[in-house]
């Protein structure tokens, strides 16, 4: 049997949360993978911000973060975001 001591650190948070519907979980794996194979569509800029924005790879930024990192300001960066969104709109409905 193994005692407790045994188990490695951190053990406890490894555990499924109880209160987490397992069916929403798998849900918003399988959507976050679609949404990835979305933008992976996008050009380049635009792959960057929605990647950024919406912490597909990390946590999200801000614009003045994401502007920073491309060189744009907060405005040119909020309007790659829009036309980004757009652009995947018209994939998601066709």
């Amino acid at each position: 049997m193994t005692a407790l001591r045994d188990l490695k650190p951190g053990w406890h948070t490894e555990l499924p949360d109880p209160n987490v519907d397992v069916v929403e979980e798998v849900m918003l794996r399988v959507s976050a993978a679609a949404v990835r194979r979305l933008v992976r569509d996008l050009p380049l800029t635009e792959r960057c911000v929605i990647t950024w924005r919406f912490g597909l790879l990390g946590p999200p930024l801000t614009l003045e973060e994401v502007g920073a990192a491309l060189g744009l300001t907060r405005a040119a960066t909020w309007r790659v975001e829009r036309r980004a969104l757009k652009q995947l709109r018209v994939l998601t409905e066709g």
